[in-house]
């Protein structure tokens, strides 16, 4: 409040609302605001106050709406984003999906549980050992490479450290074919 008035001063002295805005900072749509609130109402329009709005829209619903939106979730077990489609395109009827959703709640209706079904793993592998293996390289540090073989039959393993990143380490160490 006290910078306001400050503003509402500095305008008075100065006669200029670009200039006061200039001095304080502000842009010149504020100015002018708390200028226009200070004429009309005084010091006390200065205060901070509330802009939130006083009554908020909610849509009225009707009870044959909340009835019907009660027997299409019971009916087909839709959420209300699915309800509000099922409204708009069978009953012509055009409800947002949170006021479906405000009717859900304040009657008290569980939510919808989701089973999702786990799909069956397929193992990666082949039926003979040695038939396929899998190499990978990584560089550990400097000049150090890690060579990992995995047979796809088996699981087995084999790791072997080598100063240089090369083919020809892999094929003396009998890693790979």
């Amino acid at each position: 409040m006290k910078a306001r008035e400050t503003w509402i001063r500095c305008y008075e002295q100065l006669g200029s609302i670009n200039k006061a805005a200039r001095k304080c900072g502000i842009p010149r749509s504020t100015l002018y605001r708390w200028i226009k609130r200070f004429k009309d109402n005084g010091k006390d329009a200065l205060k901070v106050h509330s802009t939130r709005p006083k009554v908020l829209a909610k849509q009225k619903v009707s009870d044959e709406l909340v009835t019907l939106i009660k027997a299409i979730r019971v009916e087909y077990n839709f959420g209300p984003q699915r309800i509000s489609l099922h409204l708009l395109r069978v009953h012509n009827m055009d409800i947002s999906a949170p006021t479906v959703w405000r009717v859900i709640k304040e009657s008290g209706m569980p939510n919808i549980k989701k089973y999702r079904k786990h799909g069956q793993t397929t193992r990666y592998s082949r039926p003979i050992p040695g038939d396929r293996v899998q190499m990978d390289v990584t560089k550990i540090g400097a000049k150090c490479y890690q060579f990992t073989a995995i047979d796809d039959c088996t699981r087995m393993r084999a790791i072997k450290l080598y100063p240089i990143k090369s083919r020809i380490h892999c094929r003396l160490s009998g890693l790979c074919a």
